[in-house]
């Protein structure tokens, strides 16, 4: 029996173990909450004939698996350039999140076989896998399984992990398990990080370098075009209302609990100063709108949801609350200063590039760790800036108001910085259609 064998067998010992324990607390949540019961099949594995995509007519078949929102967006962009021309390939997209799977829902039609990824244990994995039978397994970003690795390596051709980094939040629990983190990794064909920092921390556990190569972050090259928003849609109604107000814009973007209030006691004592000042704000969970309902409510403050937007047509309020999907980065657009969320709480931070591009300057807390690369490159550029403290974030956003045409200059250079980048999606693109081959 080999080395990684055997770390598997232990790894699903344990993992089976975890199961049994938890078991009761899922099967109350599939009964209580309706998006467990939605998915409950697609996590045990049981394939929607009606929906399997027909293997026949089409030469190959993708799997791409994308953890979450941000993983989504790189997906996204990946399968209509991959797909823009014949439409020759089948693709399958996984997810870990219930709101991951309702983006791509919503971003993707019918032609895309949309699932939660099975659970991680041998015997569900293992059957959806020969059942789907993709050529090549595509995982965007690390959200390694153990058991999706090594069944993905056995059944299809090739397996490989694009814009791939090291961190607590993407490894940490596979380093209880000496030797796992190397496993999954030597069994992947081939590796794209998207820094020279990365590659040295990735490097240690790889037997073959051959398979890793450098190519920057594609989140560089998500920006949406202001051509691809609909002139007649609501949300382009909306864009164009608020930039032809005479009002100063702050976006806080993918937030956390515990950041909101503290956004809100800013947002109030910059009003106090500058009272065309007014706040849009995107939590990470759409699900917690009510919760920063009710702390602007109890500040006093006015606030419409986006979702309400078409009923009420009202923007003159002091908070406009994004309630959907997808939407945030266009929201950028009408801003020249925005927070990025989960960073001043110990959750590392979201995308910060989809507001530089969109000419912003950029305040994190002092916890951007999952997004060190992108944050330092903006940090370096002097167009983003560390807060540490309630107190400091005040004191920022006053300044920057207070300095306007300074501000406007700096956050019209993020544009630039971030184009200069581009151009990890036409690399990455071709290394997925060699594979292809």
């Amino acid at each position: 029996m080999g080395v990684g064998l055997l770390i598997l067998i232990i790894y699903n010992f344990l993992i089976i173990i975890f199961s049994i324990f938890l078991l009761p607390l899922y099967i109350f949540k599939v009964i209580t909450n309706k998006k467990y019961k939605n998915t409950f099949k697609q996590r045990m594995g049981l394939i929607d004939n009606t929906k399997l995509i027909n293997n026949q007519n089409k030469e190959k078949t993708i799997w791409f698996h994308a953890a979450s929102i941000g993983e989504i967006m790189i997906a996204e962009k990946l399968i209509d350039i991959i797909n823009e021309k014949n439409k020759e390939y089948n693709i399958i997209l996984s997810t870990s999140t219930h709101s991951g799977k309702q983006l791509a829902e919503k971003k993707f039609n019918e032609n895309i076989y949309i699932t939660m990824l099975p659970y991680d244990l041998p015997w569900i994995i293992k059957g959806v896998l020969k059942k789907l039978s993709p050529d090549l397994v595509v995982i965007i970003e690390p959200d390694l399984w153990p058991n999706f690795i090594h069944y993905a390596n056995k059944i299809s051709e090739s397996v490989i992990m694009i814009n791939a980094w090291i961190g607590k939040k993407s490894i940490g629990e596979y380093l209880y398990l000496p030797g796992l983190l190397s496993n999954m990794l030597n069994k992947l064909d081939y590796i794209s990080v998207k820094s020279e920092k990365e590659y040295k921390n990735i490097k240690p556990y790889l037997n073959d370098l051959n398979k890793l190569e450098v190519i920057n972050d594609l989140k560089f090259d998500l920006n949406k075009k202001e051509k691809d928003i609909k002139k007649e849609s609501i949300h382009y109604k909306i864009i164009n209302k608020y930039k032809k107000d005479n009002f100063i814009y702050i976006v806080a973007g993918s937030t956390h609990k515990g950041e909101e209030k503290i956004l809100l006691n800013v947002y109030k004592k910059t009003k106090d100063t500058y009272p065309n000042v007014r706040l849009i704000l995107a939590p990470r969970n759409i699900n917690r709108v009510e919760d920063i309902i009710k702390i602007a409510k109890n500040k006093n403050l006015s606030y419409i949801k986006r979702s309400n937007y078409e009923k009420k047509s009202d923007l003159n309020v002091d908070l406009f609350l994004i309630d959907t999907m997808g939407e945030l980065k266009d929201f950028y657009e009408v801003s020249y200063i925005s927070f990025i969320g989960g960073t001043l709480i110990k959750k590392g931070g979201h995308n910060p590039l989809e507001a530089a591009i969109q000419k912003n300057l950029i305040l994190f807390g002092p916890n951007y760790f999952n997004i060190k690369d992108s944050a330092n490159l903006l940090i370096d550029n002097d167009i983003a800036y560390i807060v540490n403290s309630e107190k400091e974030l005040l004191e920022k956003i006053k300044y920057l108001i207070n300095n306007w045409d300074k501000t406007q200059k700096k956050a019209n250079r993020a544009k630039k910085i971030i184009q200069e980048q581009k151009g990890s999606i036409g690399k990455t693109k071709k290394r997925i259609l060699d594979f292809l081959v």
